[in-house]
């Protein structure tokens, strides 16, 4: 391990040491058995087909010099095709990789974490009922706002359960978005409980400190200060250097 990367490995230690936390409900302690009645379940027609994500030949003219496109349809960086095999451990582990997940947004668009590899993320894993997930809500427009600031990083939500404790819907994405003004984040909704139970979700929020290889620096279960995040963020960004995938009208299109 690198002196650098051992440095990060402390501070992401002490950070993990001061966090609050909720647990999770998975079916719901409040709120009976379904979401509200107007969220209804992302389909084929609220997804957009995985294929727009991803660059292929179709992308690229015959022209050897042209442009690869940088931006898939769904407003965030296209897959490129070196990442098309990635795949993850599945654990949700510190040393493993991030699942390729493939979660609907606020907007009703398919996202694939195959989009973020090349990037610094912070994969915020949270439930509308849980009080500190709503606070790390609360100032992850900041904290999107600085980490981007310093490079090519992501600040990620994704919402497991409803306000009942139930699994959420597209609706339940967008109406986090809403409430904590987070339109300029990936905001996705684990609709079937897939990867809360392959990670192994115990505590809420779960953060994971993922590096641009796939790489989790770090799990931290409970909500860390909007600045430890930051700080922390910006070490993994300084370690990453040269493996960090640069895009051009950044952060957004």
């Amino acid at each position: 391990m690198s002196l650098r990367r051992f440095s990060l490995l402390l501070f992401l230690l002490l950070l993990s040491a001061a966090v609050v936390a909720c647990t999770p409900r998975r079916g719901g302690s409040r709120g009976g058995g379904g979401g509200d009645d107007d969220d209804s379940a992302a389909d084929d027609d609220d997804a957009s087909d995985d294929d727009d994500m991803v660059m292929d030949d179709d992308d690229v003219s015959d022209d050897d010099d042209a442009a690869i496109p940088e931006w898939a349809p769904n407003g965030y960086p296209s897959i490129l095709p070196e990442n098309e095999s990635y795949s993850g451990t599945g654990t949700g582990t510190d040393g493993g990789r991030m699942d390729a997940f493939n979660l609907v947004d606020q907007h009703g668009n398919m996202v694939d974490y195959r989009q973020f590899l090349g990037f610094v993320t912070l994969v915020d894993v949270a439930a509308e009922w849980c009080g500190p997930c709503r606070q790390a809500a609360s100032e992850a427009e900041y904290v999107r706002q600085q980490i981007q600031a310093m490079g090519s990083a992501y600040y990620i939500q994704i919402v497991i359960e409803d306000v009942g404790g139930n699994q959420p819907t597209q609706a339940v994405a967008s109406r986090w978005s809403n409430e904590f003004g987070l339109d300029r984040l990936p905001i996705l909704a684990d609709t079937n409980w897939q990867w809360a139970a392959s990670w192994n979700i115990t505590a809420l929020p779960t953060f994971f400190l993922v590096f641009p290889d796939g790489t989790i620096a770090q799990r931290v279960e409970g909500a860390p200060a909007a600045d430890d995040l930051i700080n922390a963020a910006a070490q993994m960004l300084d370690i990453a250097g040269d493996d960090l995938r640069e895009m051009s009208d950044w952060p957004n299109p």
